[in-house]
């Protein structure tokens, strides 16, 4: 059976897609999928409609896939807080894995600055993670691609989990639970002013 958080655990949706942008994906195919089902309809040869087929038939699977999806697209992913540890779900009903307490030096929310598209920068912030021993950060290879070296400018580890935190509210949430939970442990929030890099 794989583990999960406890029944009294605190979960708070870091990542979500609006369902604006649900939308759109989905009319998106349907259209993209109506247009060449008309098509198959109202082209007269054989060869015609065999091409047409085999150019609709992936636009149809992605279609399926992305109904079927849905439900975890939209849920986002979350962390959960207990008594336990901190726990990662990428979206899904199952958690990726749990980093326990007692492995966890500190946690804190750290800012980035990075520049994007248009004129100006972006502000990003993450839940970080930092290991008692970094060393066993392997413990935990499902967290992989979250392991990041960076430069706390506080006396921690040069490396951590790092978790995106991009639903609105989601950093003083878990800051505050965090603090509830086990304050000893929170570090506060900070910016880097060097961009982290992965570490796997």
């Amino acid at each position: 059976m794989t583990a999960s958080p406890s029944p009294d655990a605190r979960v708070i949706t870091v990542t979500t897609t609006s369902p604006g942008c649900l939308l759109t994906c989905l009319l998106t195919l349907l259209a993209i999928v109506g247009t060449f089902v008309w098509n198959i309809a109202n082209v007269t040869t054989l060869s015609e409609k065999i091409v047409t087929s085999v150019i609709t038939l992936p636009f149809a699977a992605a279609l399926v896939w992305f109904v079927i999806c849905i439900p975890s697209i939209r849920r986002g992913s979350a962390v959960a807080v207990d008594d336990t540890g901190l726990w990662w779900s990428e979206g899904r009903a199952d958690y990726a894995d749990v980093i326990p307490w007692d492995e966890i030096r500190a946690v804190a929310v750290g800012v980035w600055r990075g520049p994007r598209r248009s004129n100006g920068l972006a502000l990003s912030r993450y839940l970080e993670v930092y290991l008692t021993d970094p060393e066993r950060a392997g413990d935990h290879p499902r967290l992989a691609s979250k392991w990041y070296g960076v430069r706390p400018p506080v006396e921690l580890p040069d490396r951590c989990f790092r978790f995106h935190l991009v639903a609105r509210g989601s950093a003083d949430r878990l800051a505050r639970i965090v603090r509830e939970v086990r304050p000893g442990l929170w570090a506060g929030e900070f910016e880097h002013t060097v961009a982290p890099a992965s570490a796997r």
